[in-house]
């Protein structure tokens, strides 16, 4: 076999596996607004009005229709995460919390719009909870309320797996390689 027609085949078995490599991971922003400041108490230093960007990562192959709603379970998809701030409070489900408890996220035509309930166990003092879909209570240890807020659900949009990148990479090298040694 020639030169040419080795890397000829390397590009198109490339490109091709760059082209069939399915990407599931999915990520959606989401803003926090908080409305209410129910308590004197104010230990992440908020203000009404200030808005506060999560992003929630999961893989769309894992989202289950039932009946009109569509739901994902957190504990069955391994991609799963959310990240993000509240006030002086950051957060990241995956890395930071020996134990935070979530129940289904809500969809609707595969958006993102509420979460059914989330508990983030800020140890040791208080609990950030999200329910009732799109509205957001934070409560100390003694489950007083502190603030209440609400979520907007931004638009969904894919992440690209690092395998993905590399194999366009190693496609368009492959590639490339083809174009010079043909010219030669």
């Amino acid at each position: 076999m020639n030169k040419s027609l080795v890397f000829s085949i390397i590009a198109c078995l490339f490109l091709c596996l760059c082209t069939v490599t399915e990407v599931n991971a999915t990520e959606t922003s989401v803003t926090l607004t908080i409305d209410e400041i129910l308590s004197e108490s104010n230990p992440y230093e908020v203000n009404v009005g200030d808005t506060f960007d999560w992003l929630v990562k999961y893989d769309e192959a894992q989202i289950v229709t039932d009946g009109t709603d569509q739901w994902l379970f957190p504990y069955a998809d391994p991609s799963f995460d959310i990240n993000g701030t509240v006030g002086t409070f950051s957060f990241d489900l995956n890395k930071v919390f020996p134990v935070s408890l979530m129940y289904p996220l809500h969809f609707t035509s595969s958006s993102l719009d509420g979460f059914y309930m989330l508990y983030i166990f800020d140890m040791p003092s208080y609990i950030n909870y999200a329910g009732g879909m799109n509205q957001y209570i934070c409560m100390d240890a003694d489950n007083s309320e502190l603030y209440r807020g609400s979520f907007i659900f931004g638009v969904v949009s894919p992440v690209p797996e690092p395998s993905t990148f590399f194999l366009l990479l190693a496609g368009l090298a492959g590639f490339a390689g083809f174009k010079i040694m043909r010219r030669r």
